[in-house]
């Protein structure tokens, strides 16, 4: 029999997760540590994670402790934590996750040995939890497993099949021919102008512009802050880009003037908030930071170059609707795009943005590509395939340091090759004297 997992609600503190042991009984060191760490700030969702991990320890130690030797007690947890494991019920998870869990268990694991002022119950936890840790981080960075010498590396090496089953009726899953995401990777022009036409929320009709007649990527437009937005005289919104750390900001003194300070400084300072970019990247909040090629060498700053100027002055006046929506949220912080109904007020995480395009895009029967990225991709397609722009001035327009990362961008469609085909006249009179009788 294996643990259960209880939620309750604790005096004072909310809710806690609690561990049931196989004899009926909470696990009340379990529960003494979750509200520590309650009481140290950690989120719900982290402290059901640590419990999770823990109870997974738990039913581990339970039916394995007299097969598995204390010194390989980590080790083959951790196997079976990535593998699965069918008399525990486990499903293998990826090498992020089971790194969590280690964590976790390493950070319980010491806790209670302070607590009960004795040296560490598992004197493994540096020597074993401490390198499979680095090892399965090393892994991640490098897209591969590290762990090769723990973990067998076919599925025949972990005994789930003895010997290859040879099926000459079996057809080749692979296949040359790329499929239609690979091929073309932006969402086509008319579904992104009915995109724009049916938009109802100014939010989202601001997001979609930037990303896809701007070129934004989304973790440029989540680091935007509501100083970065204005506009110019033509009336066009003109949308500024700067490194979210040490890119400068200038903010007006009550004695006349202006301070110029980093953004890093200035998060800190005003908001107590550090740079999304330096969140942990497990954080909902947590975006990342590519680099660009800047416009102005001395500010250090890029703004957005617009596929038609139409479409900046739809920005500039979805930009003054939004704004006024934005106050009524009361946020606390100067990141641009917010949360309107759902926890109002926080910034926008790229996993709201995510869904938020998805949902419209299944209401409206868009089908082409619809994840974020492809807007970016509709931008480099329509300026070079569809409005003729040199490799090197769209190179500019995305902020692309290096004109490899440009090419990507610009693949044409077959459709629109053929199209342009049929316009080449020189070919005709050739082709009708070769088929005259």
């Amino acid at each position: 029999m294996s643990h259960a997992m209880l939620t309750v609600k604790w005096h004072g503190l909310g809710y806690a997760p609690v561990i049931i042991g196989p004899q009926g009984c909470a696990l009340t060191d379990v529960l003494a540590w979750t509200i520590s760490e309650k009481r140290a700030g950690k989120s719900d969702s982290t402290l059901y994670s640590q419990a999770h991990a823990v109870k997974r320890f738990a039913d581990f130690w339970e039916h394995y402790h007299g097969q598995v030797s204390s010194a390989d007690l980590y080790r083959s947890c951790f196997e079976k934590l990535v593998h699965g494991n069918k008399p525990l019920g486990w499903k293998g998870v990826d090498l992020k996750s089971a790194t969590r869990y280690l964590e976790y268990i390493n950070r319980f694991a010491t806790w209670a040995a302070e607590q009960k002022g004795v040296n560490d119950p598992n004197p493994m936890v540096e020597e074993r939890g401490g390198w499979i840790k680095t090892l399965a981080r090393m892994g991640l960075q490098r897209r591969s497993s590290m762990l090769g010498h723990l973990l067998p590396a076919t599925r025949a090496g972990q005994g789930i099949i003895a010997h290859r089953q040879i099926n000459p009726a079996r057809t080749s899953q692979r296949t040359s021919v790329p499929t239609v995401n690979q091929e073309y990777k932006a969402m086509l022009w008319d579904d992104y102008m009915t995109l724009l036409r049916h938009e109802q929320s100014m939010r989202n009709l601001l997001l979609w512009l930037m990303l896809g007649a701007g070129g934004l990527r989304i973790s440029e437009a989540v680091h935007l802050f509501v100083q970065d937005v204005r506009a110019t005289i033509d009336g066009e919104a003109r949308v500024l880009l700067t490194d979210p750390r040490y890119g400068q900001i200038a903010i007006p003194c009550q004695s006349g003037g202006k301070k110029v300070m980093t953004r890093e400084a200035y998060l800190k300072e005003y908001f107590g908030l550090t740079t999304r970019d330096q969140l942990k990247p497990r954080s909902t909040l947590y975006a990342g930071w590519k680099g660009m090629r800047v416009h102005d060498g001395k500010t250090m700053t890029a703004e957005i170059i617009w596929l038609h100027p139409d479409f900046g002055k739809m920005a500039w006046a979805a930009h003054r609707s939004y704004l006024a929506i934005r106050r009524l949220t009361d946020a606390k912080h100067p990141y641009y795009f917010v949360n309107i109904d759902y926890n109002g007020g926080n910034p926008l995480t790229i996993s709201n943005a995510n869904g938020l395009l998805k949902d419209v895009c299944a209401r409206l029967n868009i089908l082409s590509a619809q994840n974020l990225h492809s807007l970016r991709h509709l931008f480099g397609d329509t300026l070079h395939n569809r409005g003729g722009a040199e490799l090197d001035k769209v190179q500019v327009a995305m902020r692309h340091k290096n004109s490899t990362s440009t090419e990507t961008y610009t693949r044409p469609l077959v459709e629109l090759v053929r199209e342009r085909l049929k316009q080449i006249d020189m070919l005709r009179p050739q082709i009708g004297e070769k088929h005259e009788p």
